[in-house]
C-alpha cells in the first residue's frame, strides 16, 4: 500500500513539474536531452553496457519531452481555440442584444436581436447607392426587358474584408419567346471596378460576359480584399423575356443608403405602375414622368430585402394573356 502511494506521489510530482513548464521550456529540454544522447552515441567509440543504457535513457527522455511538447501544443491550442470561439460567440450574442436594446430602448427576444445584428448591424459593406435601369420593349405578344444594375459598395469596417460580387436572378424564362426571337438573352455583362481609400479613380477593372446562360449560376465571381474605406462598383446588364402583363421585383441584399430606378417605355403601348417594398409601401420619393418613361429617387435608406415592384400592361393587345403569379 505504501508502495502504491509512493508511486502516485511520484506521478503527481512529475505532472506538477510539467504543468509549471511552458511549451518552449518543454521543447528545449527535449531537444537538449536528444542532442546529448545523439552526441554521446556518436562520440563514444566503444561504449560499455552501462554507457549504452545511459545514452538510451537520455535519448528516450529527450524524445518523451519532445512528444509531450507536440501533444500539448496541438491539443492545448485546439482546446484554447475552441474555447475562444465559444466565448466570442457568446460575447457577440450578448453584445448584439445589448446594442440593439440600448439603441431601440426595447427588450427584444434574443432571436430578433440576433437577426437585426447579423443582417443589419453586422454588415461590413454599405451600398452607398443603387441605380436600376429598365427598358420595356414589345416583342411579338410578349415583352423584352433590358436590365442594368449599378451599385457602389463601401467597406465601413475598421479592417479589410473580402468582397464577392453578388448576382441572383429569379426571372422566369419564356422559352418560346427566346427561341423565336434570337437575342443575347440572360446575363450580358458584369463589370467590377475597385477604388482604394481616399482615391478618386477606379482601377483594377475586370469584366465577365456570359451569353445565353439560361439558368446556370454565375461561376466567375472574383473575390477581392477591400481595405477599410475602399469601394467596389458593380455594373450588371441582363436581358430577359416577360409576359405582356407582368411585374419585376427588385430587393436589396445589403443595407442601401440611396436607391433610384428608371423605367423606359412607350406610354402609347405600356401602362406602368410602381410600389415600394418598404414599411411605408408607398413611393416615398421623387417621381418624375418624361416622354420616354419614369424615374424614381427614394428619399429614405433601404434595409436588406427592401426594394420595389414594377407592374406593366400592354395596352396595344386586345386579348390579355394568361399571367404568372410572380416572376
Amino acid at each position: 500500500m505504501a508502495k502504491v502511494n509512493s508511486e502516485e506521489k511520484n506521478c503527481n510530482a512529475a505532472a506538477d513539474f510539467l504543468r509549471r513548464l511552458t511549451n518552449g521550456q518543454i521543447l528545449a529540454i527535449g531537444l537538449i536531452f536528444m542532442f546529448l544522447g545523439i552526441a554521446f552515441a556518436v562520440g563514444v567509440e566503444k561504449p560499455s553496457l552501462t554507457v549504452k543504457l545511459l545514452i538510451a535513457v537520455v535519448t528516450e527522455v529527450g524524445f518523451a519531452f519532445f512528444i509531450a511538447w507536440v501533444i500539448i501544443s496541438t491539443v492545448d491550442e485546439r482546446e484554447k481555440r475552441n474555447l475562444s470561439e465559444k466565448i466570442a460567440r457568446s460575447e457577440e450574442r450578448l453584445n448584439s442584444k445589448l446594442y440593439i436594446s440600448a439603441i431601440l430602448d426595447l427588450d427584444l427576444p434574443s432571436k430578433v436581436s440576433d437577426e437585426l445584428f447579423n443582417y443589419v448591424v453586422k454588415s461590413r459593406f454599405l451600398k452607398e447607392y443603387q441605380k436600376c435601369r429598365f427598358k420595356l420593349e414589345p416583342i411579338g405578344s410578349y415583352v423584352k426587358m433590358t436590365q442594368v444594375f449599378e451599385a457602389v459598395f463601401r467597406n465601413v469596417d475598421h479592417v479589410s474584408n473580402v468582397f464577392s460580387p453578388p448576382f441572383e436572378s429569379y426571372d422566369n424564362r419564356i422559352s418560346e419567346v427566346e427561341s423565336e426571337y434570337k437575342d443575347n438573352w440572360g446575363l450580358r455583362k458584369m463589370t467590377v471596378r475597385f477604388q482604394g481609400p481616399e482615391q478618386e479613380e477606379w482601377h483594377d477593372e475586370y469584366e465577365v460576359s456570359r451569353v445565353n446562360i439560361n439558368n446556370e449560376t454565375l461561376a466567375d465571381r472574383r473575390s477581392k480584399e477591400i481595405l477599410p474605406g475602399g469601394r467596389v462598383k458593380v455594373t450588371i446588364e441582363n436581358l430577359c423575356s416577360k409576359y405582356a402583363s407582368d411585374n419585376e421585383i427588385f430587393t436589396n441584399n445589403s443595407l442601401t443608403e440611396v436607391l433610384s430606378f428608371e423605367v423606359q417605355y412607350d406610354s402609347d403601348i405600356f401602362e406602368v405602375s410602381y410600389r415600394s417594398i418598404h414599411p411605408s409601401e408607398r413611393i416615398d420619393g421623387i417621381l418624375e414622368h418624361t416622354t420616354d418613361g419614369d424615374s424614381v429617387q427614394f428619399t429614405h435608406p433601404f434595409l436588406p430585402s427592401h426594394g420595389f415592384i414594377i407592374w406593366w400592361r400592354r395596352k396595344d393587345l386586345s386579348t390579355p394573356q394568361d399571367e404568372p403569379v410572380d416572376t
